[in-house]
């Protein structure tokens, strides 16, 4: 990934960023404990907490890849 000149400098701006790495930790503490303490076996509970994190931290979906390999193994 190459970032322009701009996007360099905002980078160094959002690092510089006390206020915004207070934050996000708080969002990585808040996440933890809240996982420690759901059920994850109800999948819908999972999906609407990803779905708002990710609007919150403004991610851009990915288009849809259908997945090719025909044998995988874990």
């Amino acid at each position: 990934m190459h970032l322009n000149e701009k996007e360099k400098k905002e980078l160094i701006l959002f690092a510089r960023s006390t206020s915004l790495r207070e934050d996000l930790r708080q969002v990585t503490s808040l996440r933890a404990e809240w996982l420690q303490n759901q059920n994850l076996e109800n999948i819908e509970t999972w999906l609407t907490f990803l779905k708002g994190y990710n609007e919150f931290i403004n991610h851009k979906p990915k288009p849809f890849r259908p997945i090719s390999e025909k044998i995988m193994k874990i």
